[in-house]
């Protein structure tokens, strides 16, 4: 199975379970399925980037990762998850979480 195959599986998934994408972008969804990683690969392309790019800047992307693979390096940084965990600032988004409750 290639790379955008799974991409897509994971997009047909989203909306069989009502994610229609029309939403607020950062508001609730029934189910949000990204492909983060895969392996060593650095893929980009129109609409599929591998590594994700919100690996680095939201907390709730990077330390799900860091429980599962936290060993593992990034494909672009050569660092740990578990080391880009332990410098990550988390202010923004903790502000980020405030803004959202209101």
């Amino acid at each position: 199975m290639t790379v955008r195959t799974v991409a897509t599986d994971l997009r047909n998934i989203e909306w069989n379970h009502q994610h229609r994408g029309d939403g607020p972008k950062l508001g609730p969804r029934t189910l949000d399925l990204d492909l983060l990683l895969n392996d060593e690969l650095v893929l980009r392309e129109v609409g599929l980037c591998i590594p994700r790019h919100e690996i680095v800047r939201h907390a709730f992307v990077l330390k799900p990762l860091v429980e599962v693979v936290g060993v593992r390096r990034h494909p672009l940084l050569s660092t740990t998850f578990a080391e880009m965990w332990a410098t990550f600032d988390q202010s923004w988004e903790t502000l980020m979480s405030m803004a959202l409750e209101l």
